[in-house]
């Protein structure tokens, strides 16, 4: 992997942290809808990443119970 390839990498990554922690926020506020949205699109890129998402998973679960 070249060193172009970890700059991506590690982006995508933050862009995961990023998009969970505005998603687990939303959820904080009551703004549900929102962030089942966020708390999607940041799956996604975990995916992208293979990150770990469990937790988001378990926002994501949390947030559809407040539906």
């Amino acid at each position: 992997m070249d060193k172009r390839a970890i700059e991506v990498k590690s982006k995508s990554f933050l862009l995961y942290v990023y998009i969970d922690t505005y998603a687990a926020l939303l959820y904080k506020t009551g703004k549900y809808n929102k962030a089942l949205i966020q708390a999607k699109k940041a799956i996604v890129e975990a995916k992208k990443v293979a990150a770990d998402y469990s937790e988001t998973e378990k926002l994501l679960e949390k947030i559809k119970r407040k539906l």
